[in-house]
């Protein structure tokens, strides 16, 4: 059997994945890792256990040469998070030629994963945006009076989290629930899965070390061979992605999802207009999310052994939230609907902020 060792990295998305497959690509080319970042339709190949199984076959044997050629071999994609049984058969096969097989994974407060994935994604997502509308409006709430992050996190609440569904349709956001189970499936194996906490306003060097640790390799190990350190998704400026939001919601063609339209979405240098949206109604949501994953979030750190940072704090315990989460939704919906009330009242201040950001775009774009 050959001596290296493989990593599989699953994400999920949101959790560091971009930076750390930056941090692996660069520290390839030193050619003292092997590396192969998994394409997606080869993860629904073996997710599905297609019988055209060319392009997983093309895997496998890519794999082979590296394990072949390096003492170490990452694959990794986000998008086997959400594929379980595609890990398993990744695993199964890698595990015959290769002295040892460990799963890695991030995980975050579902409360930032919400904010990050719709800065990042949700707000292009046409057919997502609209279906959040009707969601909101079905329970009497107007979107106009709210944010598009605050519809997206009002939405999520109202379906139980339905809505905060990934793209392709799974719902990710119960980290114990897919890890646990993931490390079922992964016993008769004998493979480990290992798993750590995305910390907020942690630089790539410390996501690094993390993954290093959670590895078993030297805690400098990409620091002696990637250059990529520095390497930060981009920043969209808030306004922009506000109202690109709502001309999508309004079936207008604004931005494709495609992700080369980031250097329009990236425009930070643009005129300064003050929030328009009371932030202390998106904190509040935010305790709430950070309430409702909370024994869930406990689990995953008990049986990973790590310890979960909570942004907002811990509060199953003595806390100013009910126990029963029926009673804890109708609160949160109380609170949002006297904020709608106030809102209202103010209604002419909401409107010029959309004319203002719209502006904005112009400015952007001309």
């Amino acid at each position: 059997m050959n001596r290296c060792k493989v990593i599989i990295h699953v994400g999920p998305g949101k959790c560091g994945s971009f930076s750390l497959q930056k941090i692996f690509l660069d520290a390839s080319r030193s050619r003292h890792l092997g590396y192969i970042k998994v394409a997606p339709n080869t993860i629904k190949a073996m997710e599905s256990n297609s019988l055209e199984t060319g392009e997983v076959d093309e895997l496998f044997d890519a794999i082979k040469k590296l394990v072949n050629s390096f003492p170490l071999v990452i694959i990794s994609h986000e998008f086997f998070f959400q594929n379980l049984n595609a890990i398993v058969k990744l695993a199964t096969n890698v595990k015959q030629f290769a002295r040892s097989v460990t799963v890695v994974g991030f995980c975050r407060p579902q409360s930032a994963f919400l904010a990050s994935a719709y800065s990042q994604w949700i707000f292009r997502d046409k057919t997502r945006l609209i279906e959040i509308d009707d969601i909101l409006r079905k329970a009497c709430f107007n979107p106009i009076l709210f944010s598009g992050v605050e519809r997206y996190y009002i939405a999520a609440v109202l379906t139980g989290f339905d809505s905060a569904r990934q793209r392709s349709g799974r719902n990710i956001l119960d980290w114990y629930k897919h890890y646990s189970q993931l490390a079922i499936m992964l016993k008769p194996l004998n493979i480990k899965v290992k798993v750590e906490q995305l910390l907020s306003g942690g630089t790539n060097v410390t996501l690094a070390k993390n993954f290093c640790r959670l590895s078993d390799l030297n805690a400098d190990y990409f620091t002696k061979y990637a250059t990529s350190l520095n390497v930060i998704n981009p920043a969209y400026n808030e306004h922009l992605v506000e109202v690109i939001a709502n001309g999508n919601r309004l079936g207008l063609d604004m931005i494709p999802n495609e992700h080369y339209n980031d250097r329009l979405l990236s425009f930070s240098n643009l005129q300064n207009i003050a929030p328009c949206f009371n932030s202390k109604v998106l904190d509040k949501l935010k305790l709430y999310v950070s309430w409702y994953f909370e024994d869930s979030n406990t689990r995953l750190a008990d049986e990973f052994q790590f310890d979960f940072n909570f942004p907002e704090g811990k509060y199953i315990n003595g806390s100013v939230f009910a126990k029963d989460k029926e009673c804890e939704l109708n609160l949160i919906l109380k609170f949002l609907r006297s904020e709608q009330e106030l809102r209202l009242i103010d209604i002419e201040s909401i409107l010029l902020y959309h004319q203002q950001i719209s502006s904005l775009l112009l400015k952007a774009v001309i």
